[in-house]
């Protein structure tokens, strides 16, 4: 329930296929609720699956087929051959792992010797590689990637493309500064694909970066206007809205000379009109840390005033050690997975092992003759350098270890969830009152009744207090973290401001 509100309380954050892979999980959620991040996406991977190979599979038959029709014959069959064996590793999901990354760069590589009608007959059939299902573009493959990661990885993948950056207005590879005024904040995802792209080529990739620098400009204008940037901040907004024009060739305005107006003299001298008074900045910087101080206070009371309640602290212990159990259930999801891979590895170099075997057999059959036997020699010397045997044993030692590691999670967990038992009825006991009261509301409504319904609703209200009350670390984090901003930028004005 809990992850639930999360994801849709930030969902305005997240990107097109992020939104779309949220919207996903969230429906997932409503009917299965205790789950996490990673077991929602892995349980969603066997849903999507089946639609993502076929996709790639039609993609490699389309490779295929553009390659026999275009290519030379031995050119042709090297890429069908690279298609097909893509094609049998998506079909052997035990035994391979299909990267779409990893069959691109084999293809490029290959089409890389190419030269003349054949490399440009190769980039159209690069181009059909390119169409391949990525988690980037399409769900399927985000569930199929990221079925093995853990919360956090997953958290982050969502998050990252949104995630504010600092963007070169000038690139740094045409001799972009370090310097404010080439400074703008935008999205991971936006800064990356905009790499360095002339602004004024940007434009018509994404034509509505006209709206949202003035939107930005406006939003940065009304902080400083707040006091809540620094002092050295208040020509910025003018000095970026140049840079951006200059480099877009005019189509991006968004500087507005009726807040801050600048003046050049001799090109150095700088005049700002209608910026507040660094006194009227300073009263507001003081009394946003008054506000934030009060809140933070009213969070600790609140949190110590109940450090000495049984009921408390039994919450508080449930969700540590539901936290605990998190981890540890993530932990054995990484080994599983490791364990797994380290078997399938171990299987193929036993395989490697036997197939040496039989080859050293096959020295010894009196029928070869002298020289068929010495090119048999030197092709098992050549072979029996890769050392399959020495793979095995470090790839047995592995598994034992694994195997060792996840015995002592499964230990743990058991006696985590014996020991998060024991406070789960007061956790859940909101729900139990809820029962209650609605069964009594169906009876006759009595004086005694109805207080008796009245004593059920104060007492879940109390308990509902305390469960929300064990969760507030993280909220006076927050706010402990933005009271340090906030005093930063009251301290910064306050020295800069005459005595």
């Amino acid at each position: 329930a809990e992850l639930n509100e999360a994801l849709e309380t930030t969902s305005h954050y997240y990107k097109k296929i992020e939104k779309k892979v949220v919207e996903q999980i969230i429906g997932h959620l409503k009917n299965r609720p205790n789950d996490d991040l990673s077991e929602s996406v892995k349980t969603l991977k066997l849903k999507y699956i089946a639609s993502l190979e076929k996709s790639q599979v039609d993609i490699l038959n389309k490779i295929k087929e553009a390659a026999l029709k275009t290519l030379k014959a031995k050119q042709a069959a090297e890429v069908a051959k690279l298609a097909e064996e893509a094609k049998a590793e998506i079909g052997n999901r035990r035994a391979f792992y299909f990267k779409r990354k990893s069959f691109l760069e084999r293809l490029e590589g290959y089409g890389s010797s190419f030269d003349g009608q054949s490399a440009e007959e190769f980039q159209e059939i690069y181009k059909i590689a390119k169409k391949l299902p990525s988690s980037s573009n399409n769900i399927s493959a985000f569930f199929a990637k990221y079925a093995r990661r853990s919360n956090d990885e997953i958290a982050h993948r969502l998050l990252s493309p949104a995630m504010a950056t600092t963007e070169h207005v000038v690139p740094q590879s045409s001799g972009g500064e370090d310097r404010t005024d080439n400074f703008i904040v935008m999205c991971s995802e936006c800064n990356h694909k905009r790499s360095s792209i002339p602004y004024a080529d940007w434009l018509k990739v994404q034509p509505r970066m006209k709206n949202n620098f003035k939107s930005y400009i406006a939003h940065i204008s009304e902080r400083i206007k707040l006091g809540e940037l620094g002092e050295g901040y208040a020509t910025y907004p003018a000095e970026v809205s140049r840079t951006v024009k200059t480099q877009s060739e005019g189509e991006i305005t968004a500087f507005s000379p009726d807040y801050v107006e600048m003046e050049r003299v001799d090109g150095e001298t700088r005049k700002v009109k209608a910026t507040p008074s660094l006194s009227d900045r300073v009263k507001v910087a003081k009394a946003k840390c008054e506000t934030i101080a009060s809140r933070l206070g009213s969070l600790q009371k609140r949190q110590t005033a109940l450090q000495d309640d049984p009921e408390y602290r039994s919450i508080v212990q449930y969700y540590e050690i539901k936290n605990s159990l998190e981890k540890l259930y993530g932990e054995k999801r990484d080994i599983e997975g490791s364990l797994a891979d380290t078997m399938v590895s171990l299987s193929t170099s036993i395989e490697q092992e036997g197939k040496k075997d039989r080859k050293q057999r096959d020295l010894k059959d009196p029928s070869l003759s002298e020289k068929a036997r010495k090119q048999a020699q030197k092709h098992w010397r050549n072979t029996s350098k890769k050392q399959a045997g020495g793979d095995i044993v470090n790839l047995t030692e592995r598994a034992k270890e694994l195997g060792a590691r996840k015995i002592e999670i499964d230990r743990k967990i058991t006696e985590l969830a014996a020991a998060q038992e024991q406070h789960l009825a007061l956790v859940n006991l909101p729900e139990a009152l809820i029962a209650q009261e609605n069964k009594l509301k169906e009876q006759l409504q009595t004086p005694d009744i109805e207080e008796k319904i009245k004593s059920l609703i104060a007492r879940r209200f109390e308990i509902q207090g305390k469960i929300r009350a064990a969760k507030l670390d993280k909220e006076i984090e927050m706010v402990q973290n933005e009271l340090k901003n906030a005093e930063f930028c009251r301290d910064s004005l306050l020295a800069a401001c005459p005595v």
